[in-house]
């Protein structure tokens, strides 16, 4: 068999075994048990250095992977637990790119292992071994009880299942569809996660909206896909000049209540650390929005490369199901901490992205 061949299948192995962990990582046993913390993380590091081996071995990188390498490596050498998933999140994408090439046969099996980790938290929740822990909102605009089921948190819980229903439909799997859905409807009550519910609203609205007859789609995936970017420009000005001022009301309505307090947490980091040109060592003080813990985390610098790397990706993007996906998952980070290395979703994309500079190379 070709050495090639062999790496790749390799590979793929890894991150599937890799995934597992990733979900794993949101438990409540591994994340308040240090050493079941420590040892998850010291796997996930093995992985991950594996990975790279396995990429150095083949003595043929890109110049827009060795660019992606050096800014991972960067990051992961600060030592910073923010800083270095992000690491982890590019690494790791970095290498799945070399697997996408795979049949979609093979592929299902990372969503496999995503709902296999999903499954392994609940019944270590059954067993009383990750505890349970109970959420409660008087507020009047989220579920007023809510449980964790075994999860640091239910909002990580209902985005992992929502990833599974989503990559159900890409790989068009109706065996893991049926199940993901069954998961999600079945844990709605305990979870009620209104993120997970709202990507899907957005995708299933700016899908609706792809099918209608009279609408050039060209301009219509152009249109939406500037907008995302666009809000992704704005977004500093609105965290600093309204988020960081308490200047939460709109409407009538106010916002920080109706996301659950999530803008006084965001003003309370931006207090903390202000936003730099350079990343700020944010240690485990993040938020629930992927956006704002990138731009106060990982300052300027790493956030215009971030929206370089969106706008990038939606550019090369084809396939629309992916750009609407991805569209979903920008939305949702504003409002949930997504842009990980631990969430398949956010593997997956920028392993995509990888994937398509190098197809538009060797075009």
């Amino acid at each position: 068999m070709d050495s090639h061949i062999i790496n790749r299948n390799f590979s793929f192995f890894v991150i599937v075994l890799y995934v597992f962990l990733g979900g794993l990582t949101y438990s409540q046993f591994f994340s308040d048990d240090e050493l079941a913390s420590s040892i998850l993380f010291f796997l996930k590091i093995f992985l991950i250095f594996i990975l790279i081996f396995l990429k150095l071995s083949k003595l043929k990188i890109y110049k827009a992977e060795l660019v992606i390498f050096i800014i991972s490596i960067a990051l992961f050498l600060s030592f910073d637990a923010y800083l270095m998933t992000l690491s982890f999140m590019m690494i790791v994408g970095l290498l799945f790119s070399e697997i996408l090439t795979l049949r979609v046969s093979y592929l299902k099996w990372l969503n496999y292992s995503l709902i296999a980790s999903i499954l392994m938290v609940f019944l270590l929740s059954y067993l009383g071994v990750s505890k349970n822990l109970v959420f409660y909102d008087s507020n009047g605009f989220a579920l007023e009880k809510r449980e964790s089921l075994g999860f640091i948190n239910p909002n990580p819980a209902s985005i992992l299942i929502a990833q599974a229903i989503f990559f159900s439909l890409y790989f068009k799997d109706k065996f893991l569809l049926l199940i993901s859905i069954f998961l999600y409807a079945y844990t709605f009550s305990d979870l009620g996660s209104r993120t997970a519910l709202g990507g899907f609203l957005l995708f299933l609205i700016l899908y609706v909206f792809s099918r209608f007859p009279f609408l050039n789609k060209y301009y219509y995936f152009r249109t939406v896909g500037l907008l995302t970017i666009f809000s992704l420009i704005i977004f500093p000005i609105v965290l600093i000049q309204f988020i960081a001022r308490g200047n939460w009301f709109f409407g009538g309505v106010d916002f920080n209540i109706l996301l659950t307090t999530r803008l006084e947490k965001i003003m309370d980091l931006y207090a903390s650390y202000g936003v730099n040109i350079y990343p700020s060592f944010l240690g485990s003080n993040v938020v629930d929005s992927g956006i704002s813990n990138l731009l106060i985390g990982g300052g300027w610098v790493i956030y215009f490369l971030y929206i370089i790397y969106s706008y990038l990706y939606l550019k090369l993007e084809k396939n629309t199901f992916l750009i609407l996906f991805f569209i979903t998952f920008i939305g949702m980070n504003f409002v949930e901490n997504i842009i990980t290395g631990n969430m398949l979703l956010s593997i997956f994309l920028f392993g995509r992205f990888v994937y398509l500079l190098n197809l538009r190379r060797s075009d």
